[in-house]
């Protein structure tokens, strides 16, 4: 079934996507790296990250090249089991560069995710570009 589990942690899960995507429309790191757990492992456009300030390094390095970034994300499938869940997370971006140009991305993130002091937290999220414009 594509989405499973207490529809409470499902509606918390939710929240934590549209809160991520805010983060990044916001360009604010700090409030990014709040979706993560300690020990996190960020996959994407072929690099990785373990642990949240290695992400936020990385991160900081991919938004250095964009002025803008609109993110808008759509859960396809939430598993909750206990403290732990799965997620699909289908993704469309535009971005805009300090040079005027933009593209756009359709893509897909897999995530492992768990409930740490009553938060639910990214602790892995793997991103599949699909497409791009």
């Amino acid at each position: 079934m594509a989405f499973s589990g207490p529809q409470s942690d499902q509606l918390a899960i939710r929240q934590l996507l549209n809160a991520y995507d805010d983060a990044v429309a916001m360009r604010d790191v700090e409030a990014w790296a709040s979706a993560w757990t300690p020990d996190a492992q960020w996959n994407i456009a072929g690099k990785s990250a373990s642990g949240v300030e290695a992400l936020k390094t990385l991160w900081l390095s991919i938004m250095a090249q964009t002025q803008f970034v609109a993110l808008s994300s759509t859960p396809g499938l939430i598993e909750v089991v206990g403290d732990e869940a799965r997620g699909r997370v289908h993704t469309a971006e535009t971005i805009f560069f300090g040079d005027g140009s933009e593209k756009r991305f359709w893509g897909r993130y897999e995530d492992t995710l768990r409930r740490t002091n009553g938060e639910w937290r990214f602790s892995i999220r793997t991103y599949q570009m699909l497409r791009q414009a």
